[in-house]
């Protein structure tokens, strides 16, 4: 998790901010550009993932602990 919220979420907004600059001034292919937003996507998701699994092993432990 502190992957993500030191740089993974951060390098998620530059591969978007970077490869829109790219489409916008066509360096890149709208097939190129759908790939970069999926990888940007995939990281976020990750990101998403992985603060899901804590949350669930936060409940878990303060289930068990308090009965």
């Amino acid at each position: 998790m502190n992957f993500y919220e030191t740089s993974g979420l951060k390098q998620a907004e530059e591969i978007i901010s970077a490869a829109s600059l790219s489409y916008r001034t066509g360096e890149i292919s709208f097939a190129d550009l759908g790939q970069f937003l999926n990888q940007a996507i995939g990281i976020r998701q990750n990101y998403l993932d992985v603060m899901n699994q804590y949350n669930q092993s936060a409940i878990q432990f303060n289930y068990f602990n308090n009965k």
